[in-house]
């Protein structure tokens, strides 16, 4: 658009230059003048419709120029505004990141700790289960029955 503004503009002056250089060649009603070893005859109202078709290209020119300014700068613009907007997600996922990582680094002691406390229980379970085998050899059975309901109260406790 704006090559075409350029172009257009140019295009304009010439012409315009050609008819006022025309113009003061002239010496009568009719125009006669010389371009590039070719002779024009040029009469007053073909110079006057020659400088309406040179504004009209000059106007045309400059509103391309016009429309191609503008255009280059909402790009421009539209790219600034992307590019910030990409920084900010960036920004906002690394920061997600990074509470994620906090969060499945808490999550993983916690599972840790879980299974710290399931083992544990287990070795107690097998410990009573132990001295619960060693009593009942001694014939000591209503202490077998307390270290029973122990362990059923160790299982109803946990959550």
């Amino acid at each position: 658009m704006i090559v075409l503004g350029i172009i257009l503009v140019l295009i304009a002056a010439a012409i315009g230059l050609l008819g006022v250089w025309a113009a003061s060649q002239a010496s009568g009603p009719a125009l006669t003048t010389t371009i590039l070893n070719s002779s024009f005859n040029v009469s007053p109202l073909m110079l006057f419709v020659g400088g309406m078709v040179a504004m009209v290209l000059l106007w045309l020119g400059i509103r391309l120029l016009g429309f191609g300014t503008r255009r280059t700068v909402s790009k421009r613009r539209e790219r600034k505004e992307l590019l910030r907007t990409q920084a900010e997600q960036e920004a906002a996922l690394l920061e997600t990141q990074r509470k994620l990582g906090t969060t499945q680094q808490a999550r993983q002691e916690e599972v840790a700790r879980l299974e710290a406390a399931r083992e544990e229980e287990r070795t107690r379970e097998a410990q009573l289960r132990i001295e619960a085998d060693r009593r009942r050899t001694e014939g000591r059975e209503d202490e077998v029955r307390r270290l029973a309901a122990e362990r059923e109260a160790g299982r109803e406790s946990r959550p």
